[in-house]
């Protein structure tokens, strides 16, 4: 099959048709040899080094390339690591591969011996499952899950058994040997907490969590079942989480046994920053750390105690996977962090339910290229962002590239995450008052006189409001400048394929200015306006020709006159605006909005509620388009 991939491939790029032979034809002059053959002399390669995922590329003086993998996977990676890295191929999503138009392919003599650091690589995002084998993504699967309640209690909303219990003891480790009976080779078996602090409050359990730390309560749980297994299935693993109240190391000298995996879940920390770094910011009594501890000082203190870590990371927003996440660039600083504390595991997150995500093709490419070679240099990461970019958007990439770099500076001093998932896509899209109280503050409104202020509907506010320039009537400077760049790309794309990559990409921006409205109940035009007014009547305040109380009055007065057919507008045109946005997401396949019951394509249009915006979720003020109850 991968002589038939490569032969595909180079026909693509030259259409020139390789022949494919077996070993049992006579050598020839040139050969490219794939896999285990008669060409190779014996120990030629180690394959025990490159274990089953790595692989040899090597073009010697013979005119013979050879094509080695450890192992099957070993030699799907092989195939795929050369076309992309050497013969110029973007293989970037089952949607869209970029193939190169040469006359000629060759590669120079030498040897290029690859083996993952990293031993799990996996990407949640639907669309790619099916494409992992060319994004070099896979290994063992590892995920403890929330399965003890589900072990000891027959449900997953049960709450963790009692583990002094001597019969909760029996009960798992029955579950695990009869799992063991029917596949002995189970790389990693998952027994992990309940979701949520569901932990037994009975003495002997408290006092072991006095002694021990939470987490140090149930390693020595599961430390019990790895040490029962260990000499019948030396080869497989006993997964549990460092997740909520067991996020703390454990304490007492309690280590996990070197067949016990640790997965980190990552929902307590910020999904937009560099995470070694990340300040909890205050005494996380929720989750037993102390105050102002960093991220990467936990990640060390469990690593100088483990060698097998497992993460679980989560990168989108819940609410919505559709909305602007500006962490494309630390997955680069995160991932390294992971690969240098002891953690070989790591799955991260993406759009888990949605057919596309914000951004889903350009973050997954760049995360599997991390993934696989966790210390490459920044210059190459963004050698491969810019490459992407090139060949995803067309001649206005750098524009896409210079939004990714004005989200990630507009947001260097936000926050988005900390013990919800579920975030308003707002938090990094705010309304910009100080910029909108700066354009006010040059407007010109000495001809306003005191019977106007008490009698707002008699003024020409929108000559005011015209003083301000259209461009900067906008609540929040990186959505203004987003879509002034998204539209300078479209403009210099060549073809449809790009117009249409960068209309999808556009997508994240309709999301946070849907939201954004519907939060502010108004469209910006009623918010400078309503500034204007209170500038004036603070102006008169002063002078003691309108008294204070008053002012509170006129004010009122203003928003009834002035600010309510606005608002009345703005609900319309969120209604227009929401359901265009529904027809440009059901163009590129999206109908999953957020985590949790969204699929709104099950609803007819004409039911669907577009006053809202398309966000939701647990922990969030908002809804989706589905109709209220």
């Amino acid at each position: 099959f991968m002589a038939q991939e490569l032969q595909s491939y180079v026909e693509k790029i030259t259409g020139a048709v390789l022949p494919i032979v077996t070993d049992a034809e006579t050598l020839t002059a040139h050969e490219i040899v794939i896999g285990k053959t008669n060409r190779e002399t014996e120990g030629q390669f180690d394959r025990t080094a490159l274990t089953d995922q790595g692989f040899v590329i090597k073009a010697d003086e013979d005119n013979r390339i050879w094509l080695i993998g450890g192992g099957e996977l070993g030699t799907k990676y092989c195939i795929y690591h050369l076309l992309d890295e050497y013969l110029g191929c973007g293989l970037y999503s089952p949607e869209f591969e970029y193939i190169p138009d040469y006359d000629s392919l060759g590669l120079a003599y030498g040897e290029d011996i690859q083996v993952p650091a990293l031993i799990s690589r996996t990407i949640g995002c639907r669309k790619f499952y099916s494409y992992f084998d060319k994004m070099k993504l896979g290994g063992p699967y590892i995920h403890a899950g929330h399965t003890l309640p589900v072990i000891a209690c027959g449900s997953y909303d049960a709450n963790d058994p009692c583990l002094s219990y001597e019969g909760t003891y029996q009960t798992v480790l029955d579950y695990v040997l009869n799992i063991l009976k029917e596949t002995p080779d189970t790389y990693c078996i998952g027994i992990g907490q309940a979701d949520g602090k569901t932990y037994c409050t009975c003495d002997t359990c408290t006092a072991s969590y006095e002694l021990n730390g939470y987490s140090g309560h149930y390693i020595k749980f599961i430390n019990r079942i790895a040490d029962a297994i260990r000499e019948d299935y030396p080869n497989t693993s006993i997964c549990t989480f460092a997740y909520d109240f067991t996020f703390a190391p454990p304490k007492n000298g309690v280590k996990p046994a070197d067949n016990v995996i640790i997965q980190f879940c990552m929902s307590e920390l910020c999904r937009i920053h560099n995470l070694e770094d990340y300040n909890f910011g205050f005494s996380r009594t929720d989750i037993y750390l102390p105050a102002n501890i960093t991220f990467g000082e936990v990640l060390k203190e469990w690593s100088d105690i483990s060698e097998n870590i497992a993460i679980y990371h989560y990168t989108p927003n819940y609410a919505s996977y559709h909305c602007i996440m500006p962490n494309i660039v630390d997955q680069y600083y995160n991932i390294r962090l992971f690969a240098e504390n002891n953690a070989p595991y790591v799955y991260i997150a993406g759009a888990t339910l949605s057919e596309v995500g914000e951004f889903d093709e350009l973050r997954s490419y760049l995360i599997s290229k991390a993934l696989w070679n966790p210390y490459m240099t920044e210059e190459e990461y963004f050698g491969y962002m810019n490459k992407f970019l090139c060949e995803y958007y067309g001649p206005g990439w750098e524009y896409i590239r210079a939004f990714i770099d004005l989200a990630e500076k507009e947001t260097e001093n936000i926050c988005m995450g900390g013990t919800l998932l579920f975030d308003d896509p707002t938090h990094i899209t705010p309304i910009d008052t100080e910029y909108l109280k700066s354009l006010i503050e040059k407007i010109d409104l000495s001809s306003l006189t005191v019977d106007q202020i008490k009698d707002p509907a008699s003024v020409d506010w929108d000559a005011y409001y015209e003083q301000i320039d259209e461009k900067d009537r906008n609540f929040n400077r990186l959505l203004a400048r987003g879509y002034e760049y998204f539209a300078k790309a479209s403009e210099l794309a060549e073809t449809d394929e790009q117009r249409d990559n960068i209309d999808q990409s556009s997508i994240q921006l309709d999301i946070n200015y849907s939201t954004l409205i519907y939060s502010n109940i108004s469209l910006p035009k009623a918010e400078i306006l309503k500034q204007i007014y209170k500038r004036a009547l603070d102006v008169f305040i002063a002078n003691g020709t309108i008294d204070e109380f008053d002012g509170y009055t006129y004010v009122y007065k203003f928003d009834d006159l002035v600010c309510e057919p606005i608002y009345k507008e703005s609900k319309i045109f969120r209604i227009e605006f929401n359901k265009n946005l529904y027809h440009k997401m059901l163009k590129y396949g999206i109908t999953y909005l957020y985590e949790c019951n969204n699929n709104f394509n099950t609803v007819p249009e004409e039911q669907l509620d577009f006053s809202n915006p398309p966000t939701g979720g647990y922990g969030t003020p908002f809804a989706a388009w589905h109709p209220s109850k």
